[in-house]
C-alpha cells in the first residue's frame, strides 16, 4: 500500500513539475498571471518555474513584427474613390501594457491604422495620395504612434500603397 501511494504521490509531482517549467525563447518576455493578477516583473528569456495552476505564464515576442493592412476603399478629396493599403512594422516595448491594455495588440493595431487612414486620406487630393504617399504615410503614423504607444507598442515604420 505504502509503495502505491508513493508512485501515485511521485507521478502527481512528476505532472506538476511538467506543468510549472518554462522556457522563454531569445527575443521573448513573459508576464505572469498570479491568481488572475498580473505581476509587476517582466520576465527575460530563460527556464522558469512558474507554480502551476496558481500562475500563469504569458510570453510576448519583442522582436520587430510587421503587419499588413489589406486594400481599403477610401475617399478622396473631390468624391474620388481610392483603394489604399498599408504595411505597419512594430515592436513590443512594454509586454505588461500589451497584455494588460487591449484583449489583442495586433488587430487592434490594424483596426486603428486603418480607421486613421480614412479621414486622412480624406483630407487630400487622389493625386496628392498618388505622388505624396510618403507625407501622408509619416501624417498616418504620426496619428496613430501616441495610441500605440499607450498599449506598450513602439511603431518602427509605416508605409501606405495606392492602386
Amino acid at each position: 500500500m505504502n509503495g502505491l501511494v508513493f508512485v501515485v504521490a511521485a507521478i502527481l509531482f512528476l505532472i506538476w513539475i511538467w506543468n510549472s517549467i518554462y522556457f522563454i525563447k531569445e527575443g521573448e518576455r513573459g508576464v505572469v498571471l498570479r491568481l488572475g493578477k498580473m505581476t509587476e516583473e517582466v520576465l527575460a528569456p530563460g527556464p522558469l518555474l512558474i507554480l502551476w495552476p496558481r500562475d500563469s505564464l504569458y510570453r510576448v515576442s519583442v522582436e520587430p513584427q510587421t503587419l499588413t493592412i489589406p486594400a481599403q476603399k477610401l475617399v478622396a478629396k473631390g468624391d474620388v474613390d481610392i483603394q489604399v493599403n498599408a504595411m505597419c512594422s512594430f515592436r513590443v516595448v512594454d509586454a505588461r501594457r500589451a497584455i494588460s491594455e487591449v484583449v489583442d495588440f495586433r488587430s487592434a493595431l490594424a483596426e486603428l491604422v486603418a480607421a486613421t487612414m480614412r479621414p486622412i486620406v480624406g483630407q487630400h487630393s487622389v493625386d496628392d495620395v498618388q505622388y505624396a504617399l510618403e507625407a501622408i504615410s509619416e501624417e498616418v503614423k504620426d496619428s496613430v504612434a501616441p495610441a500605440a504607444r499607450d498599449w506598450g507598442l513602439e511603431i518602427l515604420s509605416l508605409e501606405l500603397h495606392s492602386d
